[in-house]
């Protein structure tokens, strides 16, 4: 028995190392006995082949982010549908009284605010944080980040300073304890949670403001000045992302209304992706500058802005790291707008690859593709776009959109 069993397997090895049965060989492009596949075309339309057998087809997850219509739309990176105004226009009449407060929603959540509008004076000193700006008081003059500001020259109180944006009447200053006194037309408060019980007062530029108010002015608002104003942080710990807004009260001839205009903030959707707003255009200054406006300048008659065409620039940075799709939003109406100038000649520009190099293109209507296989699809009625961008791409890019305004 046992010399039987010693010549069986004297043949098994002789037989096989005379090629007679050999295993299969994954990737060599033959099916062999035990392999379902060597490509993806031998499996089902729904599979592809993985070390030679067929198995499910992954499903390429994409995050979608819709522009235009005065706002966008997108799922952040926990799942939730959000969404973002590109403005708020707000009720100013709301009185101090927390009975008085009225409400808005952002990111899913809501949000308090109050306004009283009878003038106020109060002080400043070093340290405070007037409308979030440190303020620093000596010899005369207030100084901030912003610059310098003459408060009494040769003991004559000044009639007013501009800061944070806020024309302020000075009322008196006493030299020595560096203190002013200030007058504004009024202030807002905002808070994440309701001013009937303890409110949590969001901050501005991450600080607290003086006084938990963002004071305002009603007779010389000129909205140009926002660009010294830091932008509330509207923030509760239920949300992920810090939105930015700045603060702005219309003039009092005009029909009075709080507005919270979008600022530029990078935000990150589901799959790490990110959008945002480089600023506001006016049309008639051409597009080969930066911005006037680093944030989002509704044309309105009311903002002292009637008449004039302002684009705002809304950047999808689909690797996360480089801007290649922009689309021009119409201020005017929110919407998106056919073209800019000689440069910008659609809604909606991308990065594509053609014959293998990066080239910028645009889209006004129907669907076109980017180089990182994102879907941009133009709406039936033209007013916004919904870009599709894929949670991964093996191509990589190097191109980026914002040399369009250099």
């Amino acid at each position: 028995m046992k010399k039987l069993l010693t010549t069986l397997i004297a043949i098994i090895a002789l037989v096989l190392a005379s090629g007679c049965v050999q295993p299969p060989v994954c990737g060599n492009g033959i099916v062999e006995q035990g392999e379902e596949c060597e490509t993806d075309e031998q499996c089902l339309s729904t599979e592809v082949c993985e070390k030679c057998e067929c198995v499910p087809r992954p499903v390429q997850e994409f995050t979608t982010i819709y522009m235009g219509k005065s706002r966008i739309n997108f799922t952040n990176h926990v799942g939730l549908n959000l969404d973002i105004p590109f403005y708020y226009k707000l009720i100013l009449g709301t009185g101090p009284s927390p009975l008085d407060e009225a409400a808005f929603w952002l990111d899913n959540q809501i949000f308090y605010y109050r306004c009283d509008t009878t003038d106020q004076a109060f002080k400043v000193s070093n340290g405070d944080r007037l409308n979030g700006v440190q303020i620093t008081v000596l010899n005369g003059y207030i100084s901030t980040d912003y610059g310098d500001v003459l408060v009494e020259e040769d003991g004559i109180l000044v009639d007013g300073v501009q800061i944070a944006g806020v024309y302020f009447d000075v009322a008196d200053y006493d030299s020595a304890e560096d203190i002013v006194s200030l007058v504004a037309d009024g202030y807002c408060q905002f808070s994440s949670t309701s001013f009937t019980v303890e409110p949590e007062i969001l901050t501005v530029d991450g600080r607290i403001p003086l006084n938990e108010r963002l004071y305002y002015d009603d007779d010389y608002q000129n909205i140009e000045r926002l660009a010294f104003a830091p932008p509330l942080d509207i923030k509760n710990p239920a949300i992920e992302n810090i939105y930015k807004y700045k603060f702005y009260v219309t003039d009092e001839g005009q029909y009075k209304k709080v507005y919270l205009l979008h600022d530029m903030t990078e935000i990150s959707t589901e799959l790490k992706k990110v959008w945002y707003l480089l600023g506001t255009v006016d049309r008639a200054e051409g597009s080969h500058i930066y911005p006037q406006y680093g944030f989002y300048m509704p044309a309105k008659i009311q903002l002292g802005t009637g008449g004039r065409e302002l684009v705002a620039l809304l950047y999808v940075k689909e690797d996360g790291e480089r801007e290649s799709v922009v689309a021009l939003v119409d201020t005017a109406t929110g919407d998106l707008i056919e073209e800019f100038d000689e440069w910008m000649q659609g809604k909606v520009g991308y990065i594509a690859i053609d014959d293998g190099l990066e080239q910028t293109k645009w889209i006004s209507k129907g669907t076109a593709e980017t180089g990182y296989g994102s879907e941009i699809s133009i709406s039936v009625d033209g007013k916004s776009a919904k870009i599709s961008v894929p949670e991964e791409s093996e191509v990589e890019i190097t191109k980026s959109l914002s040399g369009l305004l250099s």
